[in-house]
């Protein structure tokens, strides 16, 4: 399989880039595939339009066509902290909708917004320094209104949020997890813990169950059919047990990211170093596990900070999974064929650059549900690529 390139955003002086940019933390495609919703560490999210009559559109018509700064105040007097405007969440409403809502989660509050297509809007111009290289640009324009707030003096800094039905919404903090009913503005406590929670994600067909992977490498599943509050696990992995001994190092086993399969059965799990992959009907092992990334000079990268960096996961199909690396590369696996394939983020039309094979990480991934595309990115740029059947660099 193949990843092709198809067109990019902020990778080029030449091109109308929204200021002030900042690199992408997360990315989200709508549940109908036409639109993508990206967000930055300075609490910024764009909006590409990406399908038009379900026909994927032409690769220089794919650029934003809003943007937003979340707000965000720089002094939270209830918690008396300052707060972060860093993106850490997006999901677009699973029901197809023309004008769907979106959740942006930064630091201690999660909104609610919804996106509105806009047929009265015309193309602007982002910057007064570059007029718009698109002659033909799409009329297709949005518009985001803001809806609702919910934040909760309990919860700590937020790492995830869902929908698990239309006005109840599903939030994963640093500290717990909880249900906000949005319509009612009832907030249920469904766990709390200890341990600092990094990632959470729910299962799509099952939305019962959800993970949540912590900073002590333990990746848990709940069910909230259990009981109503205070959940226990239905299981707990304790990643490190099956780390390589020269990858158990202080900071380098919490869980950067975790994923459920389209087949709702397996699930990922992503640490500095590796990926695992898990049968829910049989999480005492691993189902396939695969060495991405280390280094010889560990301790040096310690003292850099690099353990606290994020990456990419997702999974193209049921035993494909793509994930981020440095060098503003990407790797796919095979889970089954046990083979590998290592994709650069780069436009062919520009100059190549000296990327440090310690920096510029692949940070956040994203798998188009309805047309073979994937997005990623690193640092300010987001790249395209469609999804062939044959080629790549194999990873050594």
């Amino acid at each position: 399989m193949n990843l092709s390139f198809y067109s990019s955003f902020g990778d080029s002086n030449g091109l109308p880039v929204p200021e002030p940019s900042s690199p992408f933390n997360t990315m989200a495609f709508s549940s109908c595939g036409q639109l993508l919703a990206a967000g930055t560490e300075i609490g910024r999210v764009f909006i590409f339009p990406i399908l038009y009559q379900n026909q994927l559109l032409p690769r220089t018509h794919i650029c934003p066509s809003l943007s937003f700064s979340v707000p965000q105040p720089k002094y939270d007097m209830n918690r008396g902290i300052l707060t972060n405007p860093y993106i850490t969440s997006l999901k677009f409403t699973p029901e197809f909708q023309l004008n769907p809502k979106l959740l942006v989660s930064s630091s201690y509050s999660t909104h609610l917004y919804q996106i509105k297509r806009d047929d009265t809007s015309s193309w602007t111009k982002f910057t007064s320094q570059y007029d718009c290289p698109h002659k033909e640009s799409p009329s297709i324009q949005y518009r985001g209104e803001h809806i609702q707030i919910l934040d909760d003096l309990r919860l700590n800094e937020i790492v995830y949020s869902d929908f698990y039905c239309p006005n109840s919404i599903f939030v994963a903090s640093t500290n717990g997890t909880c249900l906000f009913e949005a319509n009612r503005n009832e907030v249920s406590m469904l766990s709390v813990t200890s341990d600092r929670i990094t990632c959470a994600d729910m299962n799509q067909q099952f939305q019962e169950l959800f993970l949540l992977g912590k900073s002590d490498g333990a990746l848990s599943l709940y069910d909230m059919r259990q009981q109503p509050e205070n959940l226990s696990p239905s299981f707990e992995i304790k990643i490190p047990n099956f780390l390589p001994k020269d990858h158990l190092r202080e900071n380098f086993t919490e869980i950067k990211s975790a994923k459920f399969a389209p087949n709702n059965v397996f699930f990922a799990a992503r640490t500095f170093g590796d990926i695992f992959i898990f049968d829910m009907r049989n999480p005492s092992q691993p189902y396939s596990q695969f060495d991405l990334q280390w280094f010889k000079r560990m301790d040096s990268i310690t003292v850099t900070g690099m353990a606290s960096d994020k990456f990419g996961l997702e999974f193209i199909d049921d035993i494909r999974v793509i994930c981020g690396v440095y060098e503003e590369k990407m790797v796919v696996w095979d889970i089954e064929g046990q083979n590998s394939t290592k994709i650069e983020l780069k436009n062919p039309l520009t100059p190549k650059k000296t990327v440090d094979v310690t920096a510029n990480q692949c940070s956040c991934v994203a798998v188009n549900p309805k047309v073979d595309l994937v997005a990623a990115s690193a640092q300010e740029s987001i790249f395209f690529f469609t999804i062939d059947e044959e080629g790549g660099e194999t990873v050594s």
